[in-house]
């Protein structure tokens, strides 16, 4: 996780901070690493910047899980930004990607690339929940069959599929769905240019009589949602796929 900012005599500085998993405790735990001093602040610079210092430290690269950035065009950039320069170091499996996108394919759902929430962005958080849902059973199938291959993943596969496939966590993201499309209309709306305070005061409105709405929920609407979750089939052993029956050779020759 890093930031960037210039300090009162305009000296472009770069804070560096780590997430990890703590093996001793089993807790996740942040630790600031350092504050740079940038003698540049394009893309290049700031990305050459941390890599020097990560490396004196004997962190490992090609650990990184993932990498967290504010929203600018710096840090952002879709090829040369930072962010986009840290994924030649994150250890992304081509082949658990094709085996969810081949189990879309099953389910005839759109390939559908799974969104990293942002903590301070309501729109990353709709965007998230989203895209969950629309892959939900494929990825519930997707980690099982990461877990079965008994490699490194396999323990984070499994906890991941022990949440997801809990009915409550389902109903939850179903019900905070409208809620953070909500929240996530009202971020972009503040976010436009031409958007004035009278504006701001109808948007904001808005929002507040869509939310109360949501709390009139009734039964009906929780009961739709309820046969929403039980069309995923998550307790159904019937609806598990083995690992045996999802190999590559069987997905070229057109299923089992």
């Amino acid at each position: 996780m890093s930031d960037e900012g210039t300090d009162i005599n305009r000296h472009g500085n770069l804070c560096i901070c780590i997430r990890f998993w703590d093996q001793t405790t089993g807790v996740p735990c942040e630790s600031y690493v350092n504050l740079l001093n940038l003698k540049n602040k394009d893309a290049e610079s700031i990305f050459n910047s941390i890599v020097t210092d990560l490396q004196k430290k004997n962190i490992d690269l090609n650990k990184i899980r993932f990498v967290s950035f504010d929203g600018a065009a710096v840090f952002s950039g879709t090829h040369n930004g930072v962010a986009a320069r840290f994924l030649n170091f994150i250890n992304r499996s081509s082949v658990r990607l094709s085996l969810f996108e081949n189990i879309q394919d099953i389910f005839r759902n759109q390939h559908i690339k799974l969104i990293q929430p942002g903590d301070t962005r309501w729109l990353s958080n709709s965007l998230a929940i989203r895209s969950l849902l629309q892959s939900y059973q494929s990825l519930l199938i997707t980690l099982e069959n990461v877990y079965n291959k008994n490699n490194e993943d396999s323990a984070e596969a499994l906890g991941l599929y022990n949440i997801l496939s809990n009915e409550g966590t389902a109903f939850i993201l179903h019900a905070l769905q409208p809620i953070v499309d909500t929240l996530a209309t009202l971020s972009k709306s503040i976010q436009t240019k031409a958007a004035d305070f009278k504006q701001l005061q109808d948007f904001v409105t808005s929002a507040l009589l869509r939310l109360e709405q949501l709390k009139d929920y009734c039964s009906d609407d929780y009961i739709a949602i309820i046969k929403t979750i039980q069309k995923l089939s998550l307790t159904s052993s019937t609806n598990r796929i083995s690992r045996s029956s999802i190999t590559k050779d069987k997905w070229l020759n057109g299923g089992p």
